[in-house]
C-alpha cells in the first residue's frame, strides 16, 4: 500500500545519549552532549524484555521501485524508546498528566500515538536515507565517528532500558543526528543539485523577510479616553524618535517610565537588541503583518490593529532594513545558513514528504503490536 503523509513533526526525540544512568532527548537542530558511561542505579528495575524473534522480525516493509529495505523490530525500538522517554521524563508531557495526543487531525491515547510517531519517524529515516544516495550526499566522517564512540560508551546495562541492540541504536543517533541536516545542506548549499543561488537569496530576504521594531498597549482594558491618551503618548514617541532616530533608547525610556515622558534622558545598554523578525509571513499576526508590509523601510507610524488574541492594541512600529543596512549581497554572504533555512525549508519539507508518499510502505500490524512501549520503565 501507499504510505500516509508523515509529517516532520514525526520525528520527535530522536537524538538519545546516555547521562547519569539513564537517556537523555536531544531535540533536532541540537548537538547531543558526549555520552557520560556511568553505572545504573536502577538495578531493581525489571528492564524490557522483547524476544529475539520480536526484534528479528520485519515490522515494516519500504519499497523504491526495485530499491527495497526491511526495518527489524529492534530497530524499531531504538525509535519507540526514544519517543517514549521524550514523553515520559518528568517535565513530559505524559510525566504532566497528558493523556490524549493530537496526531494528523486525530487524538490518540499515549501507547498509540507514541507506536505511531515511532514509525513514521523510521520511516522517514529512511527514506532520508535514500535520497541521500539519489543526490550523492554523503555524512560527515568525523561527526559520524563520534556518534560511534559515543554510542561505544553506553554500558549494556544502560542501553538494556531501550531493549534494541546497540546497533540499532547507533543508527537512530546517526540518522537523527545528522541525516536530515546533510540531505538539506546537501541538497541546497553551493554545489548541491538543487543549490540556491545569491540572488534567489537576496530576493527572499528583500521580499519576504519583515524585521521591525515596536512599542505597543493593549487597548482591551482601556477606556476610549485613556486609548486617545495612548495614542497620544505614542505620537510623542515617535517625536523623539524622529529627533534621535534611537528607538531602542526609547524602548528602554518606555519601560522605565510608563506615561510619565516629561523628560526623555535614559540610556539603554547599547547591547540590547530589541529587533523582531518575520521570516515569510510566519506570523499569526496577520493584521500586524498587513500595517508592516504597507510601510518603507525606515518608516516609523503609529496606529492601532487587532491582534490575533483578539485583543485592540495600539503600537508604534519602526519597519527596518533586513539586511541589517548592509548592502544585501554582504548580508547574504554573512548569514547564508540561516537565511537558506528559511527560504528553502517549505520546498525541503515537501520534497522529503511528496518523495515518501510514492514509497510503497506495508506495516506489519501484528509484529509492531508485539513491541509495546508499556515494556519500558519511565525515566
Amino acid at each position: 500500500m501507499k504510505s500516509s503523509k508523515i509529517f516532520i513533526s514525526a520525528i520527535l526525540a530522536l537524538a538519545v545519549v546516555f547521562s547519569a544512568g539513564c537517556m537523555k532527548t536531544v531535540g533536532p537542530g541540537s548537538s547531543a552532549p558526549a555520552v557520560s558511561a556511568v553505572e545504573t542505579t536502577a538495578e531493581t528495575e525489571t528492564l524490557p524484555s522483547f524476544t529475539a524473534a520480536q526484534k528479528a522480525a520485519a515490522v515494516i516493509d519500504m519499497a523504491d521501485g526495485d530499491t527495497k529495505a526491511t526495518i527489524t523490530g529492534d530497530q524499531y525500538l531504538a525509535y519507540l524508546y526514544a519517543n517514549f522517554y521524550q514523553l515520559a521524563q518528568p517535565d513530559g508531557a505524559a510525566a504532566q498528566g497528558q493523556t490524549q495526543f493530537t496526531y494528523q487531525g486525530q487524538t490518540y491515547d499515549f501507547e498509540t500515538y507514541l507506536k505511531l510517531i515511532s514509525q513514521d519517524a523510521i520511516i522517514r529515516a529512511q527514506a532520508v536515507n535514500w535520497l541521500l544516495a539519489k543526490y550523492h550526499v554523503t555524512l560527515p566522517a568525523d561527526q559520524v565517528q563520534t556518534i560511534e564512540s559515543n554510542v561505544a560508551a553506553v554500558t549494556d546495562d544502560q542501553l538494556a532500558q531501550a531493549g534494541c541492540s546497540r546497533g540499532s541504536y547507533s543508527k537512530m543517533q546517526i540518522n537523527s543526528q545528522l541525516g536530515e541536516k546533510a540531505l538539506f545542506n546537501g541538497a541546497y548549499s553551493p554545489g548541491g543539485p538543487l543549490a540556491a543561488t545569491d540572488s534567489e537569496l537576496i530576493t527572499y530576504l528583500n521580499g519576504k523577510v519583515i524585521r521591525y521594531k515596536q512599542i505597543e498597549y493593549t487597548f482591551s482594558t482601556m477606556s476610549s479616553t485613556q486609548q486617545e491618551s495612548t495614542l497620544g503618548l505614542l505620537e510623542t514617541y515617535k517625536g523623539y524618535y524622529e529627533d534621535e532616530k534611537d528607538f531602542d533608547k526609547l524602548i528602554a525610556f518606555d519601560k522605565e517610565s510608563g506615561v510619565n515622558y516629561g523628560s526623555y534622558q535614559y540610556t539603554p545598554d547599547p547591547q540590547v537588541d530589541n529587533d523582531i523578525v518575520i521570516w515569510d509571513g510566519d506570523t499569526p499576526e496577520t493584521a500586524l503583518l498587513g500595517i508592516l508590509q504597507s510601510m518603507q523601510i525606515g518608516e516609523a507610524k503609529v496606529t492601532t490593529y487587532t491582534n490575533a488574541a483578539g485583543n485592540l492594541t495600539g503600537v508604534l512600529l519602526l519597519r527596518l532594513d533586513p539586511a541589517h543596512d548592509e548592502p544585501p549581497a554582504q548580508y547574504v554572504s554573512e548569514n547564508r545558513d540561516e537565511i537558506l533555512y528559511y527560504d528553502k525549508m517549505p520546498a525541503y519539507t515537501k520534497m522529503v514528504e511528496d518523495y515518501i508518499s510514492g514509497l510503497t510502505v506495508t506495516r506489519h500490524q501484528d509484529a509492531l503490536d508485539a513491541l509495546s512501549p508499556t515494556a519500558f520503565n519511565p525515566p
